[in-house]
């Protein structure tokens, strides 16, 4: 065999490899018999989303662009996710915190921010800038508890418990079968607008589409963007 035809055969080759793995990464995300439902493990996500974490929470800007935070390195840094269309959760980047350690969020305050608790205290997370949000304290005088400074209430809590194994169900299903057995859940956060279940477990952030609520809102949006 000469160098061309060398060449060419391992070019092929490399194609048809490239085309398999990316066949394999598309068969990845884990279906529901009737496909209502599809599961996408940390592995599916970017990579970010497989550092561990300790707390996450979803964030609507003004634009209407939907961000997941999530609490990492003990409240020392937060992943950013863009999670506005479920399908195409994508990084944003990461934020690192001057924080005195790890932290719940409260509620969300009026000047687009949030406010935390600590373990000896309380601050304010600003995400005026959702991308680069930092830590800031509460003003002097703020009453923490006051009902002036809530914005709305909290829509999407967290649910925080001791760490457990989480099953997805397929009800679906003639007989409900586990899709799914996420390890060490102990946080979980749910989109009501799309239907989808963020998970954060001992290998990172796995996220539960439901296909029909996910549908239905990307034509309301669709539909408020042409009137």
């Amino acid at each position: 065999m000469n160098k061309t035809k060398s060449w060419q055969v391992a070019a092929a080759s490399v194609a048809l490899t490239t085309v398999f793995l990316f066949a394999a990464q598309a068969r990845a995300e884990i279906h529901s018999r009737s496909k209502g439902m599809i599961v996408m493990e940390p592995r599916d996500l970017p990579d970010q989303a497989r550092v561990p974490g300790s707390s996450m929470f979803l964030y609507s800007d003004q634009h209407g662009t939907t961000y997941l935070y999530v609490e990492q390195q003990k409240g020392r840094q937060l992943g950013i996710f863009d999670v506005t269309d479920p399908a195409k959760i994508k990084l944003v980047g990461s934020a690192v915190l001057d924080s005195p350690g790890e932290f719940q969020v409260v509620r969300p305050l009026k000047s687009r921010a949030m406010l935390l608790r600590f373990e000896n205290g309380e601050g304010v997370l600003d995400l005026r800038r959702p991308s680069s949000p930092h830590l800031t304290s509460l003003p002097a005088g703020a009453d923490a508890g006051g009902a002036e400074d809530v914005a709305s209430v909290e829509t999407n809590p967290e649910t925080r418990t001791a760490p457990h194994d989480y099953q997805v169900l397929d009800l679906d299903a003639r007989t409900p079968a586990v899709l799914l057995t996420v390890k060490g859940v102990h946080s979980k956060v749910v989109n009501q607008e799309t239907g989808t279940t963020f998970l954060l477990g001992s290998d990172g952030l796995t996220v539960v589409r439901s296909i029909h609520p996910e549908n239905e809102h990307k034509l309301a949006l669709l539909q408020a963007r042409g009137n």
